[in-house]
């Protein structure tokens, strides 16, 4: 269901267990490079929750190549006429600053840290995501 983004492991952990409270199946990238390799692999999630700040690849930049290597592989045709599920990106920050660059990136949301189960299930009602 959703791929948590995250370098630091007190985050990863805090917002893993709020996803799994709320019912939703989680898997775990460290920095932005390796999210990128999982879609390249072609693994496929409904959610995206991306911090900003991480060695190698800095969150906008991920989701901006994320989206573009999705939006290019998958093509709709007559031939192929379903497209790749599109998922949905959520911006993770403790920065107010420069914020907007997670929704200019392609993200919906940005949600400031810390992160908790309330202010998740916040956004997720606002986004209408729910677990299946």
């Amino acid at each position: 269901d959703v791929l948590v983004v995250e370098d630091n492991p007190v985050c990863q952990m805090a917002v893993c267990l709020g996803l799994r409270r709320m019912g939703f199946s989680v898997e775990v990238s460290e920095d932005g490079s390796d999210a990128i390799d999982r879609f390249e692999r072609g693994e496929r999630y409904r959610l995206v929750l991306m911090d900003r700040n991480m060695p190698k690849v800095e969150g906008p930049e991920a989701i901006s190549q994320i989206l573009s290597q999705l939006e290019s592989s998958s093509p709709s045709s007559p031939a192929c006429p379903f497209r790749t599920q599109i998922p949905l990106f959520i911006g993770l920050t403790g920065q107010t600053e420069q914020s907007g660059d997670f929704e200019a990136a392609g993200a919906v949301k940005t949600i400031f840290k810390p992160v908790t189960t309330k202010n998740l299930q916040m956004a997720f009602e606002e986004l209408n995501f729910k677990s299946r």
